[in-house]
């Protein structure tokens, strides 16, 4: 009973964490810490909740995000603040907080596919508009919200079964 409401108030901050990254482009901090609470809640005990899983996820965040600034700072010629007008800090914080929901490869498999799916989907919505910036963690939240209904409604669970 307790991992269906789990799974109610983590679809519904879910669906917030949209709402709010769609219509203002930035959400509040405390849906993230929400997310992560709740995120544990659901997976205690599970793959990917291990120290040494979690900080693997962790160094993987910090590794694409120095390489991003590395890249970005290359690119412009000098040093740039990666979360002023290249990264939000609502798209950290989210890809942070959905840490405890995944084995670690399957966390490095929703990264990716989780960042080509949001530029395709913007891409798609915001064709003749331009410096428009990108909902990220609203999209994510989304794709989470179809992972999670994908593992509810068959048997396969997308953030625990080996995909690869």
């Amino acid at each position: 009973m307790l991992a269906v409401i789990l799974h109610i108030v983590y679809f519904v901050i879910l669906f917030l964490a949209f709402l709010q990254d769609w219509k203002f482009r930035a959400i509040h901090w405390g849906i993230f810490f929400l997310l992560a609470v709740v995120g544990v809640g659901i997976n205690w005990g599970g793959d990917g909740m291990e120290l040494l899983a979690i900080l693997t996820k962790l160094l993987f965040v910090l590794a694409v995000m120095s390489c991003l600034f590395l890249y970005i700072s290359l690119k412009e010629g000098r040093f740039i603040n990666l979360f002023k007008a290249h990264f939000g800090i609502g798209d950290l914080l989210f890809f942070l907080a959905t840490v405890p929901l995944f084995k670690t490869e399957n966390y490095v498999l929703f990264f990716i596919s989780g960042l080509l799916i949001s530029a395709l989907v913007h891409a798609l919505i915001s064709i003749k508009k331009e410096g428009v910036t990108i909902p990220l963690a609203g999209y994510l939240a989304l794709y989470i919200l179809l992972l999670k209904g994908i593992e509810l409604s068959t048997s396969f669970n997308p953030f625990h079964h080996s995909i690869l």
